[in-house]
Formats: structure tokens, sequence, C-alpha cells
């Protein structure tokens, strides 16, 4: 039996009593009760974390304003499962034009796996991104016709004049939209964002059959011939192709492309104006299209193509641990051999690991003398002229990843072929071999020849230093760095899974450094994706 079955009443000192005991403790804070400019804040931390940016926006309607072009800014969409997020996103944007100028940056995946269940002998492989799109369309109800007919009116209004060719282009259009083929609604969500800044053209492959992967970006968006349109399954051909290839709806803002299925896709049909950041990955799928680059890739170059390549100022190339000696030479070499890029002015060389590919890494040499022969390849001396910063990166994915595969990097002899280079970004076995050491004594000459390295380099950069490395920085200022008179700044920067196991070494190496006519820094190596995006952004201003 409690108090209230009895009409028990508190006595008013108990009362006054227990109100001035609640207020002595300290207030629970209030989200609601911060400063919009606090908020704004604390919503930008948490971009990426869609989670939570989704549970945050459901609060009340000020938070809903607030977090609305976080969440939209960047915008991961694919198929692992279905193609029902794209097709949601589709219907969103439709619904709500306003958010789709909030998408900054947006990234296409495309995910191939085998089909389900036992494949009978010469049947082709299900892609689950690629044919059609049905399996978000099982159930039909009136949410779905709804989101076709909008589609329709959209295409309609994109096309103001009823006569030529965008009519025909159109009524294709529209065709592939009533049949569900899942590269329509890619095509209509790119041609819906009109604020794109970043976008990413990005290839997953399973454990299927991987021989069709290099059609995947081109039966995406229609880019595919009809024959092997048809040997893939695919029944696209020209159908897909969007509006904004021919009718001026183009993408003119985007400044940094990703892609990385390079040579089954026509990158200057999509108009990009202000492009200034080429982002290639050399991925497997190169292993299967070899064969056609003559048909469909940078052998192809034509002068409309290297005017629209003018503005280009970063060119990245993303490698593979694996395909880094059979298959990204070739490629960079092509590349090299047919493209002119005027204003080029940074080139960024990207190491992936993984861990399926790791383990195939243990018995591969990489000579950074041989990606440098690559390089130079050709036209390499119109190409990098006025290349004034070269950095080699490495994305580490992988818990194995350790300092001993670093010492499988054979060293470069000579980077005098980039006369204009001011700023060097290497890991240090790029430079060295710790193994040079012998003893005490120091072969200076064997360590890094001092030839090697542009006279005009201003700022070397450091990754993934030794013990020793300070030491040979110093023995290299005795023995002929002199030579580098325009050598004002040397970056040391640690992988921050390691820079515990090296902190105690930091005050013998600042001792050791402050000796050096530089200035000499210790940090912290970022990641990749900050590089280039830093990249990005310094080239737009």
């Amino acid at each position: 039996m409690g108090f209230g079955d009895v009409g028990y009443t508190w006595p008013s000192n108990d009362k006054k009593r227990i109100d001035s005991f609640s207020e002595s403790f300290p207030q629970r804070p209030n989200l609601q009760s911060l400063p919009e400019e606090l908020l704004i804040m604390v919503i930008d931390q948490l971009e990426g974390d869609t989670a939570s940016l989704s549970r945050l926006s459901l609060v009340n309607k000020k938070f809903a304003r607030l977090t609305k072009p976080t969440l939209y800014r960047s915008i991961r969409v694919g198929a692992q499962v279905s193609s029902s997020g794209l097709i949601h996103l589709v219907r969103t944007l439709l619904q709500h034009s306003e958010y789709a100028a909030l998408i900054k940056d947006l990234c296409l995946t495309a995910y191939f796996a085998d089909i389900r269940g036992p494949r009978a002998e010469g049947q082709l492989p299900r892609h689950r991104f690629g044919r059609t799109a049905t399996d978000a369309f099982d159930r039909f109800d009136n949410r779905n016709y709804a989101l076709l007919n909008d589609c329709c009116r959209k295409i309609d209004s994109w096309v103001p004049d009823r006569r030529g060719a965008d009519v025909l282009v159109a009524m294709r259009w529209k065709a592939a939209v009533l049949q569900h083929q899942s590269p329509v609604f890619a095509s209509l969500l790119l041609a819906m964002c009109p604020s794109l800044r970043s976008l990413s053209f990005v290839i997953s492959m399973g454990d299927g059959d991987r021989r069709r992967s290099r059609l995947a970006l081109p039966c995406m968006f229609g880019f595919a011939a009809e024959d092997e349109s048809a040997e893939a399954g695919f029944c696209l051909s020209d159908s897909c192709l969007p509006l904004f290839l021919g009718s001026g709806l183009q993408m003119p803002e985007v400044q940094h492309l990703k892609i990385n299925i390079l040579n089954n896709i026509d990158i200057v049909r999509l108009g990009f104006g202000k492009l200034t950041t080429l982002d290639i990955g050399l991925s497997v799928g190169y292993r299967f299209a070899n064969s056609n680059l003559d048909r469909y890739g940078s052998t192809h170059i034509d002068p409309v193509q290297v005017k629209s390549m003018s503005g280009v100022r970063n060119l990245v190339f993303r490698i593979d641990y694996e395909e880094l000696v059979p298959f990204a030479g070739d490629q960079i070499s092509r590349f090299v051999r047919h493209v002119d890029i005027p204003q080029l002015t940074s080139l960024t060389v990207v190491l992936e690991s993984s861990p399926r590919k790791l383990a195939n890494f243990q018995n591969v040499q990489v000579s950074f003398d041989w990606l440098m022969s690559q390089l130079k390849d050709h036209n390499a001396r119109t190409l990098f002229e006025n290349l004034g910063e070269f950095k080699v990166l490495i994305i580490d994915n992988t818990a194995a990843f350790d300092k001993e595969f670093l010492h499988r990097f054979q060293p470069c002899t000579s980077l005098a072929w980039l006369p204009r280079l001011k700023k060097l970004t290497v890991p240090w076995q790029a430079l060295s071999h710790s193994a040079q050491l012998r003893g005490y004594l120091i072969n200076w000459e064997e360590v890094l020849p001092m030839a090697g390295l542009p006279p005009s380099l201003e700022v070397l950069r450091i990754l993934y230093p030794h013990a020793q490395t300070p030491l040979q920085l110093a023995g290299l200022f005795l023995s002929g760095m002199g030579q580098l008179n325009q050598l004002q700044e040397v970056e040391i920067l640690f992988h921050k899974r390691w820079e515990v196991l090296d902190r105690p070494l930091r005050p013998y190496w600042e001792r050791v450094l402050g000796n050096l006519p530089v200035k000499v820094t210790l940090g912290s190596i970022p990641s990749a994706e900050d590089e280039i995006k830093a990249l990005t952004a310094s080239s737009s201003k």
C-alpha cells in the first residue's frame, strides 16, 4: 500500500527541503538550449556518421533544419543488396528539389557478385547492379507509379524544345524509366545535382565472374556497345544516355572526379568545366580489359579531350599492391603517352593495401625506379615539365600492415627529370635502405644519391622514418646536400600506430636534427584522402 492510497500529502517544510536539495544538483544539459553556432559545430563533427545525423534530424524542426546540409553533403549510394537505395534517393530529390542543391560529394558504387544458387553451364552471371532495378519494383504500388510519372515529367522539363535529337534521347530515356533500368536512375541522380564538387565512380568486385567487370561503368550509364551489352546480359546500348551529355545539362561545378575503370568511360562527354583533380584508380578491372584498351580508353585522345583537361592541375593514380608490377605500369604509360594536361602542377601516387592483397605482396619488390620509368615514358617531359609537387602516399586498410613491408621498396635513384619540383613527399624507404648501414659506418652515396634530387626542391616530407633516419639526414647534409640550396624545410611524419613506439626517440631526434641548416618538424602522417581534398581545395581558389 502506497502513500497515495491513504491520501498522504507532503508537509510544507519537507517539500521545501526536497526542492532545495534538488536544486543543489547540477541540471542535466539540454542540447536544444545550445546556440545554433555551437550546434552547427557539433553537427559538422558528425559528418560521415549518417545514422547519428539521421537520428538527430528527427528531434525537432530546428535540428532537422540544421542537420540537412551536413546529412546531404556527402552521399554514397550503390547496390550491394539491391537498387532500392538509389531509387529511394531519386524519389526523395524529386519530391524535395532543394535537397539536391545540398549534395556536394556523390559516390556511385557498383558491387558484382555471383548469382545466388548454382549456375547452369554457359549461363551468364547475375550482376546485382547494372541490368535492371526490377528488384526494387517487385511490389508495385502507387508510390512506384508516382515515381515513374515524376521521372518522365522531369525529363520533359529538360527538353523545352520539342524538336531535334534531344526529343529522341528523351523518349529513349523515358522508355528506360518505364523498364525500371537502374542506369537511368543513376543518370537522373547526376542530372538533378547542380552543386556537385566531388564525383566518384567506384566498382567493387566480389568473388563471382570478373571477366565482365570492365562493362560495369559503361552499362551503368549506357556507354557500352550493343554487342558487348548483350554479351554481358545487358540490353542498354545507348538508350540510357543521360540528357546532360548532349543538351547542356552537364556538371560544370565538379572539381574532383574519381574513377577506377578509366578505359570504359568517356569522362570528356560528362562536361566538367571546373575539373581540377583527376583521380584514377588502376584496379582489377584492367586485368580483363587489357585487350580492349585500344578500343576504349586513353588511346583515343582527340583535341576535344585535350582541351577539356586544360584546367586539371592535380593528377592522382591509385595503385593496388597486387597489381603494381604487372598491370599498373602499362596503364600509367598508356595514359602518359596519349594525354596532355598543360596546367598539371601536382602528381600523387597512392598505394592501397588490403588483407587479401597484402598476402600476395609478400614476395613483390616494389621499385620506385620502375614507377618513375613508367611516368617518364614518351611525352613525360612535356606532361610534367611544370610539376611542382610529387607525392607517394600509402593507404593502410589492414591490421597486418607493419614496418616490414616497407623494406621491400627499392629506392629511387633519380628525380632530376622533374626540373621544377618544389615539394616531395615519399616514404623514407624510397630514398634509402636501413640494411645499407654497415656497423657504425654509412655509405651515404648508396643511401641517397644526391644528384638524383632536383635542385629546385624546397620542402622534403619523409613518411615512415626509422631510428637511423636522423643520422642519415645529418650525414646527407655533410656529404653533399649543399647543392640543394633552395631546400627550406624537412618534415618527418610518423604513422599514428607507431608514434608511441618512436616517442622515446623524440628528444634524441630533436637534438640531432636541431643542428641541421634547415627547419625540421616532426608530426603524424595525414590520411591520403585529406591530402587529396587539400589539393583540390587549394587548386580551386
